[in-house]
C-alpha cells in the first residue's frame, strides 16, 4: 500500500535507529505527542454527542510516540486515532431528551427495522435482532482491506454487552477472520451498549507496531 512519503522516510530512519536511541527519543518526546487509546477517543465523543455506533482506531509503531491512522485512501498519516460515528446528537442539548421509546443517539430496532450495519475505511460492523420470547441480537464485525494489507500477525476480540452478562473473546485467528456473536436476553426499550474491540501486529515501512480498533454500538429493542 502507498505511504505518505513524509511519514514513510520517517518511519525508515526510526528503524534504523538503535534501541536505546529510540528510547531516549521517546522519553524526550513533546507531552502533547501521548500516544491516544482508541477507548479514550470513544469516550472522549461520548462526553459531547449521544451516537448509534462510534469507530475508534489507533495505529502504533515502535519507537515512534505519534498515534497514526489510515485515511480515505488508505494512506497512513499521523492524525491521532481514526473515530467514526454515526446516528448522533448533541447529549448536551436538552431538547434531545425524549422517551425511551424514541431512538435518540442510539438504534431502535422494530418489526420493521430489525437490522443495522455501517461500515467505513477501516471496518464493517452489523447487526440483526430475531424477536421471539427472549429477542436475541447477532453481530459481526470486519477488519477493512487497508487494515488487513498491514497485518503481520493473528488478532485478539473482546466484545461484550451492558447490561446483561454477554461477552466474546477470540484469539488466534487471522485478520481476515469474520468476528461475531450473539447476545440473548433483551428486554423492550432498554439501553444496551455493545463495546468491542480488536488488536493485532502490523507493519509499515518496515517498522513493526500494533493496531487497535475498537467500537460501542447503542441500541434498544422496541416491541413495535
Amino acid at each position: 500500500m502507498k505511504v505518505r512519503k513524509r511519514i514513510a522516510a520517517g518511519l525508515i530512519g526510526a528503524a534504523m535507529l538503535a534501541t536505546s536511541t529510540a528510547t531516549t527519543a521517546l522519553a524526550s518526546s513533546d507531552p502533547g505527542d501521548t500516544i491516544a487509546e482508541p477507548e479514550s477517543a470513544i469516550a472522549s465523543v461520548s462526553s459531547t454527542q449521544n451516537c448509534a455506533y462510534i469507530q475508534a482506531v489507533a495505529i502504533k509503531l515502535e519507537g515512534d510516540a505519534a498515534t497514526y491512522a489510515l485515511d480515505d485512501a488508505g494512506e497512513l498519516v499521523a492524525s491521532g486515532p481514526d473515530v467514526t460515528t454515526d446516528g448522533c446528537v448533541d447529549a448536551t442539548d436538552p431538547g434531545t431528551i425524549t422517551p425511551m421509546a424514541i431512538s435518540y443517539g442510539s438504534k431502535t430496532f422494530t418489526l420493521a427495522s430489525p437490522s443495522y450495519s455501517k461500515s467505513d475505511t477501516n471496518g464493517i460492523f452489523s447487526s440483526q435482532v430475531t424477536y421471539g420470547n427472549t429477542r436475541s441480537l447477532a453481530w459481526a464485525y470486519s477488519l477493512s482491506p487497508a487494515l488487513k494489507a498491514i497485518s503481520t500477525g493473528n488478532a485478539t476480540a473482546t466484545v461484550s454487552r451492558a447490561p446483561g452478562n454477554c461477552s466474546y473473546h477470540k484469539t488466534g485467528v487471522t485478520t481476515a477472520y469474520l468476528f461475531h456473536g450473539s447476545c440473548p436476553t433483551h428486554a423492550y426499550s432498554t439501553a444496551y451498549t455493545l463495546n468491542g474491540a480488536v488488536s493485532f501486529p502490523i507493519q509499515v515501512a518496515g517498522v513493526n507496531g500494533t493496531a487497535d480498533v475498537a467500537w460501542t454500538f447503542n441500541y434498544r429493542i422496541s416491541s413495535l
